[in-house]
């Protein structure tokens, strides 16, 4: 039997698109009322954006791909940082 000290961990990470972070943090709480330990995941950057941000991709390329290319691309440039924040 698990102790309140052996709490269960979620890790969320939501996609970097608008209208999902808020969502996220909602479950997360709901999660963390039924006992679970939350830890959210956020980029540094975001990665789709209409800005000329030389670290996020324009919404034409996004367009341009099929949903498996997207998150291909989403996890190759996630990768590094997720990496950094669980060492």
């Amino acid at each position: 039997m698990k102790t309140s000290a052996e709490k269960r961990r979620i890790v969320l990470v939501p996609l970097p698109l608008q209208g999902h972070i808020t969502p996220m943090m909602q479950l997360g709480q709901a999660l963390n009322l039924k006992g679970f330990s939350i830890t959210v995941f956020l980029e540094q950057f975001n990665l789709v954006s209409s800005s000329h941000n030389p670290e996020s991709l324009p919404v034409s390329e996004i367009e341009a791909f099929g949903p498996v290319e997207f998150l291909i691309k989403l996890n190759e440039t996630s990768e590094a940082n997720f990496k950094n924040c669980i060492a």
